[in-house]
């Protein structure tokens, strides 16, 4: 009788113990956290990464074009913002496209000025690329770029500032 109370009691103790270093020095997430953190682990990033090679092949070809169309054949005035023509307020994207083609001519500071969330999604998108190919190539030696709420947050300060500075000084984008 007592052996059995004692395997017993041991059997509880291994399932509490169990139960306390499963969850120890984890942090309780919010619905929110917990969202983020399950739509990207690792294998969701790795196959973000193979559905971006013909997203990423198509915005290059894509910009490509743009860029032959607004300076070969002077058709800028065909990719001005409409909500900016019509009401006479700055979208949030607008200065997305400049940002862009001044971040590849290398005018780096011109394309902050026209829009940081730009850059920062030019960055950080090829960090995340250029790391999961090193993966691949080196068989999870290196492990890809994961994606943290901090980026997140970035991502919308960033944005929202922008767009504050856009609203706030008349001639921000002239």
């Amino acid at each position: 009788m007592k052996n059995n109370k004692l395997k017993n009691n041991n059997d509880n103790k291994k399932i509490a113990d169990n139960d306390n270093t499963s969850n120890a020095g984890k942090k309780p997430r919010t619905k929110f956290g917990a969202f983020i953190t399950n739509a990207f682990n690792t294998e969701a990033e790795h196959g973000l990464f193979y559905i971006s090679i013909p997203f990423l092949l198509a915005l290059i070809i894509g910009f490509i074009l743009l860029y032959i169309l607004i300076t070969k054949y002077n058709l800028g005035h065909l990719f001005e913002c409409n909500m900016l023509k019509l009401t006479g307020i700055p979208c949030p994207a607008c200065g997305g496209t400049r940002a862009t083609i001044n971040f590849f001519q290398g005018h780096f500071i011109k394309a902050i000025y026209y829009h940081a969330f730009a850059v920062y999604i030019i960055i950080m998108y090829s960090v995340f690329f250029v790391t999961h190919l090193l993966q691949d190539i080196t068989k999870n030696r290196i492990h890809g770029l994961k994606i943290h709420n901090w980026m997140w947050i970035t991502a919308l300060v960033l944005l929202i500032g922008q767009y504050i500075l856009k609203l706030a000084i008349s001639d921000y984008l002239l």
